[in-house]
């Protein structure tokens, strides 16, 4: 294999590495999710409503932009002149890495105040 197929090679290793990865923590916030509903039974108070709709909120335009920004790495493999994504995706992926951190953070702070 040449040098450039080499390349070829670990990019698409590494972008289905990273959408599994994206992939896999946004199922685990839904699932959080959906057992922290589950369990309230007794009813959840305005601030937890209020924090649950947020990270709902939240993790919808999470998973939105996963799979925006999985067709746009298709649409760059095919060879479509993807200029302006290239130039913008490490920015792209670091705000991803960021909603997410901020989500979980958002998930634990739910689960903290219903606690208490």
């Amino acid at each position: 294999m040449s040098d450039n197929q080499n390349h070829k090679e670990d990019w698409r290793k590494v972008m289905l590495t990273q959408y599994s990865i994206f992939g896999t923590i946004a199922g685990l916030e839904v699932t959080a999710l959906a057992i922290f509903a589950s369990f309230s039974n007794s009813g959840l108070n305005l601030a937890e409503k209020i924090l649950f709709t947020i990270i709902s909120v939240a993790l919808f335009l999470e998973v939105a932009m996963i799979l925006w920004m999985i067709n746009q790495e298709r649409r760059v493999a095919w060879g479509d002149n993807m200029q302006s994504f290239q130039e913008n995706e490490t920015f792209l992926r670091i705000l991803l890495i960021i909603i997410m951190i901020l989500n979980w953070a958002l998930i634990l702070s739910l689960l903290v105040i219903h606690v208490w």
